[in-house]
């Protein structure tokens, strides 16, 4: 029971410290977001895909993500993958 309550307890502490947002990632290939996908998760960053698109010019993908003060390394290296065009963070808490 004690684990279980310092699950909960951890889990409550991390969504007070991190924000919830979207971010998207805006590429002219799916390639380039498979790459950019592998930054968010060696970054430790929780993540979510909400969304995919891709055509014959761009693809783009949404996910659902706990962005914190640690985690703006992972977000400048994600603009520097080849082929990423935009990155964008949108702020999803309510007010």
């Amino acid at each position: 029971m004690k684990r279980f309550f310092a699950c909960v307890m951890a889990m409550l502490l991390f969504a007070a410290m991190s924000k919830p947002y979207m971010l998207v990632i805006r590429a002219k290939t799916a390639e380039a977001i498979a790459q950019a996908e592998k930054l968010l998760a060696e970054g430790n960053t929780r993540y979510h895909l909400s969304s995919m698109m891709e055509n014959e010019n761009s693809a783009e993908a949404i996910y659902e993500m706990a962005f914190g003060k640690k985690n703006q390394e992972t977000l400048s290296a994600l603009k520097q993958v080849e082929g990423v065009t935009q990155v964008s963070l949108v702020d999803c808490r309510k007010r």
